[in-house]
């Protein structure tokens, strides 16, 4: 550390990447500023875990110590890599706004700004613009954090480069390290990972962040674009979970499954919540299921274990 933040610690630029073989082959590494702040960040969420952590395990001397140091790191990124002109972090792209969204930097004043700065990016530009150490910041944010997780959609509906449509309608079986796929590595991880936006976002099943280990968990389906129908299940302790939503002109029918010894948060996508029904039956009469509240464009329920029916409309 050096006048309160994380430096390059080894003078191998392998161990201090910022973000890696992003559109334009952009390679953050070593000495730059962009690594400089990528690392920072990357401390930032790790304090952030060590936090949890030592909350669960009730070691309230590492919860002082990593909170103390989380409070000091947080207002020198600020300060450090802010600029209030334009509201950006280190010159600005996607992930440099994400990532400071993501673990807390940004002040809770500013954030309004920053997320209106981060959202016109991804309007101009259409694209992910990140590489293999951005994809779980960018996705993270956009799956668990952003009030804009439709943001996604339009880049993985592209089929030119760089989109994950253009490596589909050039016949890749495997995942080349860079997006213009013209490099000599084609068996590489960079651009994985996808798989969970699609599970959180668009079907909707997440895990619910105050009660973790999917006793209890969420099913917030995002209906967007022109799609008409998604499907998706995931395996929990207790049983297979599956959402399933498909939509006629203003009309939705959302099914979900909800196994033993477990509940549900449901947000069906509505805001009109008298519009709902569950298997024919006004949602009042239906067994398991509570209305809880309107939330935005949802009405949201608490359902027992159980497969259920509902219609709305949208």
């Amino acid at each position: 550390m050096q006048d309160g933040l994380l430096t390059n610690y080894d003078s191998h630029w392998g161990k201090f990447l910022g973000d890696w073989a992003a559109p334009g082959q952009r390679l953050e590494r070593g000495d730059s500023r962009e690594a400089f702040y990528f690392n920072n960040c990357v401390y930032a969420m790790n304090l952030g875990t060590f936090i949890s952590i030592a909350r669960i395990l009730n070691k309230q001397e590492d919860v002082a110590l990593y909170s103390r140091r989380l409070g000091e790191l947080k207002p020198r990124v600020q300060q450090e890599f802010f600029n209030q002109t334009n509201n950006t972090y280190c010159g600005g792209n996607q992930v440099r706004q994400a990532f400071a969204l993501l673990t807390g930097i940004v002040p809770n004043g500013l954030r309004p700004a920053v997320e209106a700065t981060f959202e016109r990016y991804m309007a101009d530009q259409q694209y992910f613009d990140m590489g293999s150490s951005g994809l779980p910041v960018l996705l993270k944010y956009l799956a668990e954090n952003s009030p804009r997780p439709d943001l996604a959609y339009t880049p993985l509906t592209r089929t030119n480069e760089p989109s994950y449509g253009y490596f589909l309608v050039r016949g890749e079986n495997t995942w080349p390290e860079y997006w213009n796929v013209d490099v000599p590595s084609r068996v590489h991880t960079c651009y994985t990972g996808i798989a969970a936006w699609f599970t959180k976002c668009l079907a909707g099943i997440r895990p619910d962040p105050s009660r973790p280990g999917y006793q209890n968990f969420l099913i917030k389906p995002l209906v967007t674009g022109d799609l008409t129908f998604a499907e998706a299940s995931t395996e929990s302790p207790y049983g297979l979970i599956k959402s399933r939503w498909e939509r006629k002109g203003d009309g939705l029918k959302l099914n979900v499954r909800i196994p033993p010894n477990s509940t549900a948060i449901v947000y069906v996508p509505t805001s009109q919540a008298n519009s709902v029904t569950e298997s024919g039956k006004e949602i009042f009469q239906s067994d398991g299921v509570k209305p809880l509240r309107t939330e935005g464009t949802y009405s949201v329920f608490q359902v027992e274990a159980g497969s259920y029916e509902f219609d709305a409309k949208l």
